[in-house]
C-alpha cells in the first residue's frame, strides 16, 4: 500500500493492518474500524475487499422494516420546521482545535467576568487585607 493517510485518524497507514472501503475507497487502520484484530486476521481476502466503512454504511438506505410506523395521511407542512442551511460535510475538530477553543473561552471569562470582580474586591476601601512583615 502506498503512503496513504487513514480516513479515521491523521496517521499514515502501514502495509499490513488496514482496510479499504469498497464504496468510497478510503483507507483505514484496523484499529480505527470496529473490527477487532482477531476478526481481521481471520477475514478472507474476499471479505476484506467487500468491506464497507461506517460512513458509507450509514448512507445506505435501510432495508424493509415492518416495525416502521406508517403515516395514514400526508404531513401538514404548516407545523414542520424546514432546514434552511445545508449541513457541513465535516464536523471534525482536532484535539488542538478543542484546546484552543477552551483556552479562548477561559481567557474571555477571566478577562470579562472574573478579573473586574477581583479588581473591585482589591480596591474596596473598607476591605483591609492583613499585611505580612
Amino acid at each position: 500500500m502506498a503512503n496513504f493517510e487513514c480516513a479515521g485518524c491523521p496517521n499514515a497507514l502501514d502495509n499490513t493492518m488496514s482496510l479499504q472501503c469498497r464504496q468510497c475507497n478510503d483507507n483505514y487502520h484496523v484499529a480505527c474500524t470496529r473490527i477487532s484484530i482477531q476478526d481481521f486476521s481471520v477475514m478472507s481476502p474476499e471479505m476484506k475487499s467487500s468491506w464497507i466503512c461506517d460512513v458509507c454504511r450509514c448512507k445506505q438506505p435501510r432495508g424493509d422494516n415492518p416495525n416502521t410506523p406508517v403515516r395514514n395521511s400526508p404531513v401538514d407542512m404548516e407545523f414542520v420546521t424546514q432546514r434552511v442551511k445545508s449541513r457541513s460535510t465535516c464536523s471534525c475538530l482536532s484535539a488542538n482545535n478543542v484546546r484552543e477553543i477552551i483556552r479562548d473561552e477561559l481567557r474571555n471569562i477571566f478577562s470579562n467576568d472574573l478579573h473586574p470582580k477581583i479588581q473591585e474586591k482589591i480596591h474596596l476601601p473598607h476591605l483591609k487585607l492583613p499585611c505580612r512583615h
